[in-house]
């Protein structure tokens, strides 16, 4: 079980500041190597990408196969759709600042315990404000919604409500500015069975760049436990935050509290779990925001990274490395992120260079694919440029799809002809 520690003990704060350094260089070589960003890196294995960088953002249904993409020695749409439906080594769950992700079953249950429970009760908290019902309608509905996914497979949202019409009465709903609009009920409900793990997102309705799924119980669809009661919160919190060291170490107190969506006092517990060690983080002598001075690592990650080599990467529009911390100076300067960042922090298509990201992409209508970088890049890197385009436009054939959260420059790169 993840977490080590008794968790009867109190929080203690951590460790004070080491003496030890870990420099901008050594962080971006340490992103280049960790999340398979240099060829030497690529592998085959969607499962063992996405556990890797803990978990893949899924909120944008483009975005967990673009990440597995362009981190394969093969890149395989089919790949990820075997990981996802046939052997199921992927789920999709609700889980830290209630986004999507999707990874592998084991991290699922540490996110979901240090996570989504809270979110669940949350959620059927809201629900019964709105409802004249109490507990016992919605646990009744949730059991009728159950019986009739045992007995038909997967079934998606609509085709629910159109077999159970008692669950898909409406209820009115804060719209914003004091107006409501009438929500049909039982789509709070299925995002309140996936909360409690009861319910699971199979496959989209229509290609691999839908965002609309039928839903599985999720007994028949894997045997997995999601919410295993064995697994506290605060070890959920230390199996997650252990995963996360190992993928984006060093991160300071703001980037660990932002990506998780934790309190203070929940990620000083599991710093503290996992022996995490304090180290100062030196920024770059041009940079004019460097953020905090110090961040956290695992105890046994103080060596050094060896450099790759040159790398190049086309990330998709919030992948798991471009929005893992909330202070990215060291891989993101000013003047870049204010085209490919929207107002609420999230990062668009992004092009990185040796660890760090030079500018941003689209894919036009035509299928072209639009670069929009800061400066000329020397021989050996346009020459990796390209082969990338290559092959990502290899992988993506015919298919054709928009991000579902634009970025200042991609009205530019998507503009005819």
């Amino acid at each position: 079980m993840d977490g080590g520690r008794s968790t009867t003990s109190k929080a203690r704060r951590p460790p004070e500041l080491a003496v030890l350094s870990i420099d901008v260089a050594e962080r971006r070589r340490r992103l280049v190597e960790r999340h398979r960003l240099h060829p030497d890196r690529r592998t085959n294995d969607p499962a063992e990408i996405a556990r890797d960088l803990v978990a893949l953002h899924s909120s944008d249904p483009v975005t967990p196969f673009l990440s597995v993409l362009v981190r394969q020695e093969e890149p395989s749409i089919r790949s990820i759709e075997g990981a996802l439906y046939e052997h199921r080594t992927l789920l999709r769950h609700h889980a830290m600042r209630r986004t999507i992700w999707l990874t592998d079953p084991a991290v699922v249950r540490d996110m979901h315990a240090s996570s989504t429970r809270k979110l669940a009760a949350a959620e059927r908290k809201t629900i019964l404000k709105h409802l004249s019902e109490g507990e016992r309608w919605i646990d009744a509905a949730l059991t009728d919604i159950s019986d009739l996914l045992a007995e038909r497979g997967p079934t998606d949202t609509r085709s629910i409500g159109e077999a159970l019409p008692h669950v898909r009465r409406t209820a009115a709903w804060p719209a914003g500015k004091g107006k409501t609009i009438d929500i049909p009920i039982h789509t709070k409900l299925m995002v309140l069975g996936g909360f409690d793990a009861r319910f699971v997102r199979g496959r989209p309705l229509g290609s691999w760049v839908a965002s609309q799924y039928a839903w599985a119980l999720r007994s028949q669809w894997t045997p997995a436990p999601i919410d295993d009661a064995e697994i506290s919160v605060r070890s959920g919190a230390a199996g997650v935050l252990r995963r996360w060291l190992a993928a984006f170490g060093p991160g300071t107190m703001t980037d660990l509290r932002w990506w998780s969506g934790w309190t203070k006092t929940q990620v000083v517990q599991a710093l503290t779990d996992l022996d995490a060690v304090q180290v100062a983080l030196p920024a770059a002598p041009s940079d004019p925001d460097p953020g905090e001075p110090t961040g956290w690592v695992l105890p046994n990650d103080l060596h050094e990274t060896a450099d790759l080599g040159p790398s190049v990467a086309l990330l998709p529009s919030l992948d798991s490395t471009s929005m893992a911390w909330k202070q990215r100076s060291w891989y993101l300067q000013a003047s870049t992120n204010a085209r490919i960042t929207d107002r609420w922090g999230n990062i668009g298509p992004t092009v990185w260079i040796d660890g760090h990201i030079v500018g941003g992409w689209a894919q036009h209508p035509s299928g072209e694919l639009r670069l929009d970088l800061d400066a000329s890049l020397g021989p050996e890197h346009r020459e990796l440029l390209d082969a990338e385009i290559l092959r990502l436009d290899a992988a993506l054939g015919d298919t054709r799809y928009r991000i579902r959260f634009p970025v200042p420059n991609q009205q530019r790169l998507l503009a005819s002809p």
